[in-house]
């Protein structure tokens, strides 16, 4: 009985993953026409859990919808009826998205004598680079903690004694680390 005959077979090429802004938003280039607006992720990921005043998501497209107007350190100048048309709202309402971001102390609007006024992001822009900088400068998140109480890589249990709601002592372990903040208790009598 004669050997069957080996085939070799070449591994497809893929084509190479294109990463572009024009292929994310589904291939066609006509979408970006009119032009595009870099927004950081760590805007997107936190503009809703600012402290003490978070942004509304009507306040944080205002804010997108002036950014595209931004295009170097300069303040942009977009007027209320032209932010307006882009976000389907009324004049009055773009106008008290403004106010509230100027109230929250993270837009300055400067008065321009015949002209639409200009929007200073420049306080919006630290409160965001001030939460994305730590992260960058923290060791990395700990590990879990083991199981059943025991610690991870030697970080040893602490004890502590515990006062109920009716004032009684509790002796007890808790296990966790401080520096995760994630405690377990455990009440031995």
């Amino acid at each position: 009985m004669p050997k069957p005959a080996l085939q070799v077979i070449q591994p497809v090429q893929e084509a190479a993953s294109q990463r572009d802004i024009v292929t994310r938003w589904g291939g066609d280039p006509a979408i970006m026409a009119s032009g595009y607006v870099a927004v950081p992720v760590e805007f997107l990921k936190h503009y809703a859990k600012r402290t003490p005043y978070c942004l509304s998501q009507a306040e944080a497209i205002f804010v997108i919808q002036v950014m595209a107007f931004k295009w170097d350190a300069k303040a942009p100048f977009p007027g209320y009826k032209t932010i307006a048309a882009r976000m389907g709202v009324s004049p009055q309402y773009a106008r008290k998205l403004a106010r509230a971001l100027e109230g929250k102390g993270l837009l300055r609007r400067i008065t321009r004598v015949g002209s639409s006024n200009a929007y200073d992001l420049r306080p919006l822009f630290a409160t965001v680079v001030a939460r994305a900088k730590p992260r960058l400068t923290t060791e990395p998140t700990p590990e879990p903690e083991g199981v059943n109480g025991q610690g991870v890589r030697g970080v040893q249990p602490k004890r502590v004694r515990k006062q109920s709601r009716r004032g009684r002592r509790l002796g007890g372990t808790v296990t966790g680390t401080a520096s995760t903040g994630a405690a377990r208790a455990v009440v031995a009598r």
